[in-house]
């Protein structure tokens, strides 16, 4: 069974400003890196997102 995570952001919840802040600037390049990284990122599953950000890199993990 593949396991989906759905993380969006909902505008009217967000504190004014945000999206403008130097905050959101710096996560949007760090998702920006991972879309590069892993370029088919929506269509992979969490085991093989799970495997390509951490076991192919030698940090041992596991899905409970």
């Amino acid at each position: 069974m593949a396991e989906v995570v759905d993380v969006t952001l909902i505008r009217d919840n967000l504190p004014k400003g945000f999206l403008e802040s130097e905050s959101f600037a710096k996560e949007k390049s760090n998702a920006a890196k991972l879309k590069k990284l892993l370029p088919r990122l929506a269509s992979s599953s969490f085991e093989a997102l799970i495997n390509r950000l951490y076991r192919e890199r030698g940090v041992k993990a596991w899905v409970s």
